[in-house]
């Protein structure tokens, strides 16, 4: 469920099941938007927002930022495979290459290069 308009310079996020978009959003082709709410979806129904706080509560600290990560990848792959890989690679073109990423969040080159080697005949 889309519940919520966010602020400028964030596109989407999941919380609580529902999706939230950013300003950055509206500005997207459609194939795009409907890319970044699969990848959404994804996380919603894999329950990663519950993963982190059980990993939290429980101290499970061990390579938490990797877990992370793999959840992006893994909303990244079930976006793909549901028919959205030209759009969820079209959008994460769009965002800045000298974007970092950040221990939680793979950068957008490292998204890129993952669906492109399991995707590779969308490009």
């Amino acid at each position: 469920m889309i519940a919520a308009r966010l602020g400028i310079g964030v596109t989407a996020m999941s919380v609580g099941g529902l999706i939230l978009l950013g300003d950055s959003f509206f500005v997207l082709t459609a194939s795009e938007q409907l890319a970044v709410i699969a990848h959404e979806q994804a996380h919603i129904d894999r329950r990663h927002a519950l993963r982190r706080v059980w990993w939290l509560v429980t101290m499970q600290w061990r390579n938490i930022y990797e877990r992370c990560r793999e959840q992006e990848f893994e909303a990244d792959r079930i976006a793909a495979q549901n028919g959205h890989a030209k759009g969820l690679l079209s959008f994460l073109s769009r965002l800045s290459p000298e974007s970092d990423g950040s221990p939680l969040h793979p950068t957008p080159q490292e998204r890129i290069e993952s669906l492109t080697k399991e995707f590779a005949h969308v490009r």
